[in-house]
């Protein structure tokens, strides 16, 4: 940000798009082309654009502004390339039985078994 180009705050903004590994980020702000309106001062702006599984990406920063006469344009702040090392995580297996697990259900079990005996002894089955 600096000099001829701000960054402000909208409603909606920013705007992140992904196209395989085109990831595309929409800014809305002001710019001038006129270097006596240039009054901005320089200053770094960073944001979260996401996570990606590990890949070779392509980052696009686009401006979205009104010129004089209220118009949308859009200027291309830069093109970013950028590399996500690592491994995809995988399904890691979950246990199924545990001590305290098989506890449980022995617990349950047995509750469930000495509920049904008195149940039916009641019912005289």
């Amino acid at each position: 940000m600096g000099i001829c180009d701000a960054t402000v705050f909208r409603p909606g903004f920013p705007q992140i798009t992904q196209e395989g590994n085109a990831i595309r980020f929409l800014k809305y702000g002001h710019h001038w082309d006129t270097d006596d309106l240039c009054i901005y001062p320089i200053g770094t702006l960073t944001d979260p654009v996401g996570a990606f599984p590990p890949g070779e990406y392509t980052l696009t920063v686009d401006l979205l502004y009104q010129d004089f006469f209220g118009e949308p344009l859009i200027l291309n702040i830069g093109v970013v390339p950028f590399t996500v090392s690592g491994v995809t995580p995988s399904a890691a297996p979950v246990p199924t039985s545990s001590l305290l697990g098989l506890s449980v259900l022995l617990v349950l079990t047995s509750s469930l078994a000495a509920w049904t005996l008195r149940a039916r002894r009641r019912s005289g089955c």
